[in-house]
């Protein structure tokens, strides 16, 4: 429950930082350029590659 809990939690603040910086448009759709598809990729999954190691070392 803690590891969904958390991953909510940074997918909503990377959601905050991408539209705050520009990566992504707000709720009218997604940034059409393939570098900010893959800046988009990289920041929701670095942050669950770095929980479910958090978690599987506990």
């Amino acid at each position: 429950m803690e590891a969904s809990s958390a991953m909510h939690s940074v997918n909503n603040i990377a959601s905050f930082l991408e539209i705050g910086f520009g990566l992504q448009q707000g709720a009218g759709g997604n940034a059409s350029d393939s570098i900010a598809f893959l800046i988009n990729v990289a920041i929701v999954v670095i942050p669950v590659v770095i929980v479910f190691y958090w978690t599987s070392s506990i």
